[in-house]
């Protein structure tokens, strides 16, 4: 969704139905797309919640918060290396956003569809509501008990 509204603006689609620029981006980038993002989220704070311990929920939280600083670190480095790479310049006298289209596909479609193979690897294969962790009677803790029982 995002993609499509950051493409309508840049093309400028918006201006020639009679949508300025300021209502086109205040209903795409700077609302929905914040609305939308959350709700995407709420998954994953779940299954989070079902594979997270006892006692180190705080922790867990931390690591997440860190990991997600990390990733958005990561990403504007990667935005500013293809900015370079697609020669985007947005100072005057010679700005140049001839592939500013080419620079939201590569990043809102392209980048994403890398993170699909790593589902597989780090994502339980069990439902939402299925307990996902059971403690052992030694007190060990076993993360991965409900989907190897379900394979079995």
């Amino acid at each position: 969704y995002q993609r499509r509204v950051h493409g309508v603006i840049v093309r400028r689609w918006n201006t020639a139905v009679g949508i300025s620029d300021r209502v086109a981006y205040m209903f795409g980038s700077a609302i929905i797309v914040n609305v939308v993002k959350m709700l995407d989220h709420m998954p994953v704070v779940v299954l989070i919640s079902k594979v997270c311990p006892k006692g180190v929920e705080a922790t867990t939280y931390a690591l997440l918060a860190g990991f997600g600083n990390f990733g958005g670190d990561v990403s504007r480095c990667v935005g500013v290396w293809l900015i370079s790479l697609l020669d985007i310049r947005t100072l005057p006298p010679d700005c140049n956003f001839s592939n500013l289209p080419w620079l939201i596909t590569i990043c809102h479609m392209i980048m994403p569809l890398l993170s699909i193979p790593f589902i597989f690897l780090l994502i339980p294969d069990a439902k939402l509501t299925d307990d996902i962790i059971s403690d052992t009677p030694s007190g060990e803790t076993n993360i991965s008990s409900v989907a190897c029982d379900e394979k079995a």
